[in-house]
């Protein structure tokens, strides 16, 4: 048994100056768990190997799946020897200190009560635990053995893990060691305090609804309209429109006029036009009045005034080979269109003349009194203008009241009648044969002719402007002393009345 106690001293020694620096030889060589570089500056039977757990680097350790920064327990106490401590904490690395290392195992007693090692001391650094309480000797002989005491913990910010407590010996009774007590726990920082509470503003007292949302009513000569139960300012009508529709719907509406419904110009009556506008609020009114010098015509918005009017349809002769035609135009107005006989002369009363033919059976010859009561068409009238001009009626033709005193040769004849100027008509022409005819009264002789309209006709031949047919030295003349006509030499000298 002594021998037993002897070789756990010097175990217990070598323990000490392997990891507590009992025994020094210059300069300090690494302890267990301390870093190194190789494994000749490592304690006896410890090698330097890379770590398993905490801190990178090189450490000595015994078990190369267990290495790292943490120290080891001291060596148990001699036979009836004091009590061996843990090793001292790991090494700092990156601001972390190593965990304590775990307790001796106690000595072996003699008869008499022999602890367990205490725990190995933590590191101070923050956030390493206490290191493990040794586990208890070998009780000696009826000897008690006691558990180590624990570790000291380290000063940290959070609850490291007690140290756990020694182990009994299998021989007799021994108490665990008591575990370390955590680390003092961080305390919170100071709660801010919360913002004072605005007091609420006092509130109005509700007003009672008068209407409808969205309602509306007459107010004058305009519009309230209904908002968050109230009525809105009145907005007025235009000046031309008035408030009016079913209750709760009221709106402006527009005046109708009684003569505009378009924009444009408008026919209020047959001679008076009526320009029509539009204001702000599209009402129609009367922007301008005109009085026609004529009739007013033309659809609405696009009426005139119609200086020359006619009746549609009626013609009359603008000269002796022009005829007018009275049409609508593309503004409801009726105007004289103008176009050129192209076969014969232009003849007729004054709204139905027409463009004659020069044939014979087509020419409305006028008849007297006698032939007509027997059964022909066409009893000859005669209108005088009062200024040296008569209408024929039937035929359309204005003549030549009065005739010169003196004579003229066919040349001659055909030359004087563009001369003229009566009546402010200057298209003056010798008559064809057919339209001298048409003015030989049969019921008449010497001379045979309406001597009403024609008075002082003298009782000779006049010339006419058709030649004669089988010479053309010869011309048609008729003579008003019997109404016949013949041919005569061009060169012979005779009376002339024009005709247009």
């Amino acid at each position: 048994m002594r021998a037993y106690s002897l070789t756990v001293k010097i175990l217990y020694c070598l323990s000490l100056a392997a990891l507590a620096g009992c025994v020094s030889s210059g300069a300090k060589a690494p302890g267990a768990n301390a870093p190194c570089k190789t494994s000749d500056g490592c304690p006896s039977g410890y090698q330097c190997l890379p770590a398993t757990s905490g801190a990178p680097g090189l450490f000595c350790c015994k078990d190369k799946n267990n290495c790292g920064s943490t120290g080891s327990g001291g060596a148990g106490g001699g036979i009836d020897g004091p009590l061996s401590k843990g090793g001292a904490g790991g090494g700092i690395d990156s601001g972390r200190a190593g965990e304590g290392g775990s307790g001796g195992s106690g000595g072996v007693a003699a008869g008499g009560a022999e602890s367990a090692g205490n725990g190995g001391t933590g590191s101070n650094e923050i956030g390493r635990t206490g290191g493990m309480v040794g586990a208890g000797g070998l009780a000696g002989t009826g000897g008690v053995l006691t558990g180590g005491s624990p570790g000291v913990d380290a000063p940290i910010a959070t609850d490291g893990p007690a140290g756990a407590g020694g182990t009994s010996s299998p021989d007799a009774p021994v108490l665990g060691g008591i575990a370390g007590s955590g680390g003092v726990v961080g305390t919170g920082g100071i709660v801010g305090t919360g913002g004072i509470v605005g007091t609420g503003g006092t509130g109005a007292g509700g007003t009672t609804p008068q209407c409808q949302e969205g309602a509306a009513q007459c107010l004058g000569n305009g519009v309230q309209t209904c908002s968050n139960g109230q009525w809105g300012g009145p907005a007025s009508c235009g000046s031309r429109q008035t408030c009016t529709g079913p209750e709760g719907s009221k709106r402006c509406t527009c005046n109708l006029d009684p003569v505009c419904n378009v924009v444009g110009d408008v026919c209020s009556t047959t001679t008076t036009l009526v320009n029509c506008a539009q204001d702000l609020q599209a009402c129609y009114y009367q922007a301008s009045t005109q009085a026609c010098s004529g009739s007013c015509s033309g659809p609405a918005g696009s009426a005139a005034c119609c200086s020359n009017a006619c009746t549609s349809g009626a013609t009359q002769c603008l000269s002796n080979t022009t005829l007018q035609t009275c049409t609508v135009g593309a503004n409801g107005c009726t105007a004289y269109i103008t176009s050129t006989c192209a076969n014969g002369p232009c003849s007729g009363p004054a709204g139905s003349a027409a463009c004659q033919d020069r044939t014979w059976a087509e020419w409305p010859m006028p008849n007297c009194q006698v032939d007509v009561t027997a059964g022909a068409p066409n009893l000859a009238s005669y209108t005088d203008n009062g200024n040296g001009t008569i209408i024929d009626n039937v035929t359309g033709l204005m003549w030549q009241q009065g005739v010169p005193a003196g004579t003229y040769t066919w040349e001659q004849s055909k030359a004087y009648c563009p001369t003229l100027n009566i009546a402010g008509r200057n298209d003056w022409r010798l008559p064809t044969r057919i339209e001298l005819l048409s003015l030989v009264d049969y019921g008449r002789l010497a001379p045979s002719i309406n001597t009403t309209y024609f008075p002082s006709t003298q009782l000779s031949p006049f010339w006419s402007s058709s030649p004669y047919a089988d010479s053309s030295s010869r011309a048609w003349y008729v003579d008003f002393n019997s109404g016949t006509g013949a041919g005569f030499n061009t060169v012979d000298s005779h009376y002339v009345r024009c005709v247009r």
